[in-house]
């Protein structure tokens, strides 16, 4: 029986119970041998797009380490709302230092918490006085709050918080409950929207690395820069969590489907559960919500019509997130247009491919992009940016005679089946044949393109930043990390992105249905994402609309704050 008590349906590892985390992991082989890396000596980056279980991972090691003597001593922390830290870059002299002090109370506070779980049966070890532990906490919970109050505690702090400090409780920890090494969980560690604190961190990272003591982060694969001084490979190696093998029998979907969700208890046909974990394209979040809206759709009858809402549903998701990375960094907006044009060519491409292949025993479901002598890192960003939103994933380089190299990716698989290229000419839906088709062999060779035939003329030229213009005599920058006009001299300012953030509409939030927006939008003073956050009464103010009560308020406040850590993340 399935317990009603329990949220099968959460997608989210950060609001899952301990005791889920461990029961409801699959434990495949790729999944074992990144356990492994995470438990084992050294430095390592977890990387992989939003949803790809980096946080499960994490979370799952740390119980483990937690319950086993034999272990690694095991410290977990968040950094999700490095964001808030943002302001302190315009409004605060010393915010790197405010920020580096805040990243080392996070650990302290998590070496805490480790401590209080090791100590349920023995006396808990007393290093730090709880008046000076009092004092951490709420120098970390007002730095998340964007407020930072200089007085005689908060500069205190500055001077007391370093790395050989913590290095040094961390040992104390370690000689206490005996265990010979120590794991530093550092999760939501990609500060894409503050390359000024992003360089910082790992620089922090760097220095957190010693003989007995390895930190873990996770990472996106597009938009994280390790800045200047650490360097993957040497100083820590870089790790994927996303796979794609929808051709394994033992394909962690299916595992989760089955081990999670007890699949046998679930009204969906086997032909249809496989689709969708086809259609989610190896990530385990998409296949959750996928799942969800299935059973959700209890008043449509026709299977048909049933799963192409879904793939609509998600395919609009998806390219909505994948868009929202303009609003994030707004200096590659031409870029991320570019890049969707780019990626809807390769759907038509392939789509075209596999119709010529209806008759044949093969599929096409790789593009291979010619690399040329001349790297261009807009180009290289581009796709990099179109890898973190999952629409591409990666296969690595082949060569086809001298001098002709091919970066290979998939596309995701969704928005092929949603272009009907795997469903042989065939005007009606068959599950069954459209499996059939995904599960051929692949053809030899991938589509073979360059870049530049893709796009047009336009388009090509459109690579390239956007850069804000000089505020007081309106000339272009000359590049990203430019401080002054070089026309007139002015300070060069970027807009805060949390504020930005916090002028987003709500009618802009694809996690809200559209009769929940117009009923907020209509009944109620809440416009934008600050107005609902910044409330007083944001419950009250919400239940002003007409069919909005306490947990339809509740749940729309949830999914707001959601959509706030993913788009600040």
């Amino acid at each position: 029986m399935i317990d009603q008590n329990i949220n099968y349906w959460e997608e989210r590892a950060d609001y899952i119970k301990d005791q889920q985390i461990d029961d409801w992991t699959v434990e495949t082989d790729d999944f074992k041998d990144l356990y492994k890396l995470i438990v084992a000596p050294g430095a390592k980056m977890i990387a992989g797009p939003r949803g790809t279980g980096k946080t499960h991972l994490m979370r799952y090691a740390y119980n483990q380490c937690i319950s086993d003597k034999n272990k690694p001593l095991p410290v977990y922390v968040t950094y999700g709302k490095y964001y808030s830290l943002e302001p302190f870059l315009t409004t605060k002299a010393n915010a790197k230092k405010i920020f580096h002090t805040w990243v080392l109370i996070k650990l302290v506070l998590g070496l805490q918490h480790s401590i209080k779980k090791l100590s349920s049966d023995k006396a808990m070890p007393i290093w730090i006085k709880d008046e000076e532990l009092n004092g951490f906490k709420k120098f970390s919970k007002n730095a998340e709050k964007g407020h930072y109050a200089e007085n005689d505690i908060s500069e205190d702090i500055l001077r007391t918080i370093h790395i050989e400090w913590l290095h040094n409780h961390i040992r104390k920890c370690m000689d206490f409950f005996k265990r010979k090494r120590c794991i530093l969980l550092l999760d939501d560690a990609a500060l894409t929207l503050t390359p000024e604190y992003l360089t910082e961190f790992f620089d922090i990272f760097r220095n957190l690395i010693a003989r007995n003591i390895s930190p873990k982060a996770s990472v996106y694969p597009g938009t994280t820069d390790y800045g200047p001084r650490l360097h993957l490979g040497h100083d820590a190696k870089l790790a994927n969590v996303w796979k794609i093998d929808f051709e394994n029998k033992k394909d962690l979907l299916h595992e989760i489907a089955r081990k999670r969700f007890q699949s046998e208890k679930l009204d969906i046909p086997e032909n249809i559960l496989n689709l969708l974990t086809i259609a989610s394209f190896g990530i385990p979040r998409t296949f959750i919500n996928m799942i969800n809206d299935y059973l959700s759709e209890k008043n449509i009858n026709s299977q048909q019509k049933r799963f192409n809402k879904i793939i609509e549903t998600h395919s609009d998701y998806l390219r909505t997130e994948y868009r929202s990375i303009k609003k994030k960094l707004t200096q590659y907006g031409s870029i991320i247009d570019v890049g969707e044009k780019l990626f809807d060519s390769v759907i038509n491409i392939l789509s075209e491919a596999n119709n010529k292949l209806s008759d044949k025993n093969t599929k096409q479901i790789y593009i291979g992009f010619e690399k040329s002598n001349r790297a261009n890192i807009l180009e290289e960003r581009m796709l990099r940016f179109l890898i973190e939103a999952g629409l591409f994933y990666p296969k690595g380089e082949v060569s086809h005679g001298k001098n002709r190299k091919y970066v290979r990716f998939i596309p995701h698989l969704l928005f092929l089946m949603q272009q009907r290229a795997f469903s042989a000419k065939s005007r009606g839906f068959n599950p069954d044949n459209i499996l059939e088709f995904i599960n051929r062999k692949n053809t030899k060779h991938p589509e073979r393109k360059k870049i530049q035939t893709l796009l047009d003329d336009e388009d090509i030229s459109s690579i390239k930043l956007d850069l804000p213009l000089c505020s007081n005599c309106s000339h272009e920058r000359l590049s990203e990390s430019q401080k002054f006009c070089h026309n007139c001299g002015t300070e060069l300012i970027n807009e805060s992105k949390y504020q930005e953030c916090m002028k987003i509409s709500i009618n802009e939030l694809p996690i809200l249905t559209k009769w929940r927006k117009n009923k907020i939008l209509e009944e109620t003073d809440i416009k934008t994402i600050g107005d609902l956050l910044h409330h007083s009464t944001p419950a009250s103010e919400l239940r002003k609309g007409k069919g909005i009560g306490e947990i339809k308020s509740e749940d729309i406040y949830k999914k707001t704050l959601s959509y706030v850590k993913e788009f600040l993340s």
